[in-house]
């Protein structure tokens, strides 16, 4: 059945890149469902274009989306709105959470992104430029804090392994 009030076509365009990257990353819904911890209704409501992709639900979903390359990098948030190169960024480009910048969980990622641009476009530079926002600075922090543990303890297997 046709949606009453059907989304605009910048939203649709959003919805057929993440279906897009779900299958360049060789995903299925199931399995998308897993890594993200989104229900599956709503991963296929948005991938079908009967809804919007939220902000809250983007901070879940891109991250599970990284695909399988050398880096691994994540998903350029640019790339999904209007095609911006690169896809991917060689950095760890985070989401801070919507509760972390002041932003309601069901903000349209599309606003999200038209007012955070001109910070989304130096970021996905290489190198990445540009001053972030104090209330980004804890979401980095606590991601850099959190890759230092995973190093030290991948260094104690690593010694363990070679012991």
């Amino acid at each position: 059945m046709p949606r009453k009030h059907p989304l605009p076509e910048s939203e649709l365009v959003i919805c057929r890149g993440l279906m897009k990257l779900r299958g360049m990353a060789k995903l299925s819904r199931a399995e998308l469902v897993r890594l993200s911890g989104l229900q599956h209704d709503l991963i296929t409501r948005v991938e079908l274009g009967r809804m919007p992709l939220r902000y809250g639900d983007a901070v879940r979903w891109l991250p599970s989306l990284v695909l399988e390359s050398p880096t691994r990098s994540p998903v350029n948030p640019l790339w999904l709105i209007d095609d911006t190169q690169p896809m991917q960024v060689t950095w760890p480009l985070l989401l801070p959470k919507p509760e972390y910048i002041g932003i309601p969980h069901r903000t349209r990622f599309s606003e999200f992104v038209a007012n955070h641009r001109k910070l989304l476009e130096g970021l996905a530079q290489k190198p990445p430029k540009g001053d972030l926002p104090k209330s980004w600075i804890f979401s980095y922090n606590a991601h850099l804090i959190a890759w230092q543990v995973n190093l030290r303890r991948m260094g104690r297997g690593v010694a363990w392994l070679r012991g």
